[in-house]
């Protein structure tokens, strides 16, 4: 009998348990549809958007019961936004002046300065051992290049087309300042898309976007065909004469935002690992309007981005969480977050790793929810990377494994764009989840409608089984490093990569930080160390991110085994010291 009435306990506790973890995950596809608006706009930092996401987000956590580590959710933080155009821009050819945003602009990666010289024609500004437009001197004087390269000049030259890359190229070759001007396939809404895109800072020296209408009128030509486009075009301009110098005056003005993370904690109930801390996170930023350099994929669209798998699923991911941990609280202590500026290089996550409100040694383990609500019907898998970070992260993921629901798709790496990366970089076991990548990603199809709420109810179900089993389990966790490396993209590609992370927010103007290795890389072959700051590479001048990319394209001139010079700088006994070393082209 005594058996028996033990069996309906165990079985009714199990069933209440079943029931009630069955009852949450349920509301979610509210909060992604409000996240998600038009009113919202794309939850741009810095935007009013943002305000508004941070204020639902901050609401949520205090509805869960969720404490806050100071007065308020917001961990709050200023950063650099969008470039605008000071007062002392000027164009000024042969006593003409042009009209600023009209029929000149200078890019946000050019350097504030005032210029006087003649212009050289340095067709598409490619330099590549057999293919090159750089024949002139340059010294003093304005590099005009075509912004177009044809995609068979691409292909024929294995080029890079990114316009900082062939700018910081003319640089190199001596150039004073550069000026960008397009043939027919540059038409108005190219150029608007030129002056706007994006850059964390200049590279040096000027350069302009210069409207084609407006060249033609400057040199002369009544007719718009100054390129020649014909089956040999070589990126040559049709020749013509214009030796009075050219006066530029590039003036911009970066304008810095306040934007958060939204932060709140739950104690945990065991006397001595309530001190060890799990970080269940995920980005509540987005795209905004779009537009270039914003990381839209259809960047001439200025439309809103409304980001519903990226990321309004993830964070209500973590708003979920925080609901159900509320009432089922573990071992450990839960710390919530949701991170701003992801989209613009991790950044709110690296604050929060620079800044923590907790020591970043109590931190057992960081799970990140980033696109969870797009499983492929076809495939029904939940890709999961990072586990080679912690060596028992395997074996605990499958014993929670459904194959009814999902499979899973396990990665050792613990590299790429998303917030989990900045965790790693400390040595902090991190697992990142995500559905999968889709069409609709960085455009302004990702709309809401199109979230599979049955399957992204599984995987918060299966993200916390998990997290409970992390914050439950007596032992620590075996922390390794895993796979991590940088990541290049460009339409003509081909460049080499040395195997660091790069600091892409520029957070230090003396070079280029060093945040992660690849594990085996010719960075690490070399001995350079996280931490160290990079300011010269193969003989060039390294200030930031553009430089050391415009050198990384350099590289592929360069036959694989060459010994090339770098330098950094690095922090000896709380004193910086240059290091010189010897790094492989691979």
């Amino acid at each position: 009998m005594k058996r028996f009435i033990l069996s309906l306990i165990i079985i009714s506790v199990s069933a209440s348990f079943t029931f009630s973890q069955q009852d949450y995950f349920k509301g979610f596809i509210s909060g992604i549809k409000y996240l998600s608006s038009e009113e919202l706009a794309g939850r741009y930092p810095g935007t009013s958007g943002d305000s508004l996401t941070m204020k639902y987000i901050s609401d949520a956590f205090k509805a869960a019961g969720l404490s806050s580590f100071d007065t308020s959710y917001y961990q709050n933080m200023i950063l650099s936004g969008d470039a605008v155009y000071g007062n002392n821009n000027l164009f000024i050819v042969d006593q003409d002046t042009l009209i600023l945003k009209k029929d000149y602009a200078p890019l946000f990666y050019s350097k504030d300065t005032s210029i006087c010289g003649q212009i050289i024609n340095c067709g598409y500004g490619i330099d590549k051992p057999k293919y090159s437009n750089f024949d002139k001197d340059l010294k003093g004087k304005w590099a005009i290049i075509d912004y177009w390269i044809p995609d068979d000049i691409l292909k024929k030259t294995n080029a890079d087309d990114n316009l900082k890359m062939r700018a910081i190229t003319a640089r190199d070759k001596g150039a004073a300042g550069v000026i960008f001007v397009g043939k027919s396939k540059l038409d108005k809404s190219s150029f608007q898309a030129m002056m706007k895109e994006k850059a964390k800072s200049d590279i040096g020296i000027p350069v302009i976007a210069l409207d084609y209408f407006a060249f033609s009128k400057m040199i002369g030509v009544k007719n718009l065909s100054i390129f020649d486009n014909g089956p040999e075009y070589k990126g040559k301009i049709n020749p013509f004469s214009f030796t009075t110098p050219l006066c530029i005056s590039s003036d911009i003005e970066k304008v810095d935002f306040t934007t958060a993370n939204i932060v709140g904690f739950l104690e945990g109930t065991d006397s001595l690992l309530k001190n060890e801390y799990i970080v269940i996170g995920g980005h509540h930023d987005h795209l905004g309007m779009g537009g270039p350099g914003s990381g839209s994929r259809r960047p001439s669209e200025d439309k809103v981005h409304y980001g519903a798998d990226d990321n309004a699923s993830g964070t209500m991911g973590v708003i979920e969480m925080a609901k159900y941990f509320s009432q089922n609280k573990p071992k450990r202590s839960l710390i919530f977050v949701t991170f701003t500026a992801e989209e613009m290089g991790l950044l709110g996550s690296k604050y929060f790793v620079n800044n923590p409100p907790i020591p970043l040694k109590s931190i057992y383990a960081m799970v990140n929810f980033d696109m969870i609500g797009r499983m492929k019907a076809d495939k029904k898998t939940l890709n999961i990377s990072g586990t080679g970070t912690g060596l028992e992260f395997d074996s605990i993921l499958k014993m929670h494994e459904d194959t009814n629901l999902f499979k899973l798709h396990l990665s050792r790496g613990a590299g790429g764009g998303s917030d989990h990366a900045s965790f790693y970089r400390k040595n902090i076991p991190v697992i990142f989840l995500i559905t999968g990548m889709h069409d609709d990603y960085h455009t302004p199809d990702d709309t809401w409608e199109k979230i599979d709420t049955a399957s992204m109810e599984n995987v918060l179900r299966f993200a916390s089984n998990v997290i409970t089993d992390l914050a439950n389990r007596p032992q620590k966790l075996s922390f390794k490093e895993a796979s991590d490396g940088e990541k290049s993209s460009s339409r003509g590609g081909g460049s080499k990569t040395l195997g660091i992370v790069p600091d892409v927010s520029g957070s230090t103007n003396k070079g280029l930080l060093v945040e992660g290795l690849r594990k085996g890389g010719p960075a690490e072959a070399s001995g350079i160390l996280k931490g160290d700051i990079i300011v010269s590479l193969n003989g060039a001048k390294i200030a930031n991110i553009y430089d050391y990319m415009g050198q990384l394209n350099k590289l592929s001139n360069l036959k694989k085994g060459t010994k090339i010079p770098v330098e950094v700088i690095r922090k000896i006994e709380d004193a910086e010291k240059i290091v010189r070393l010897k790094v492989i082209v691979p």
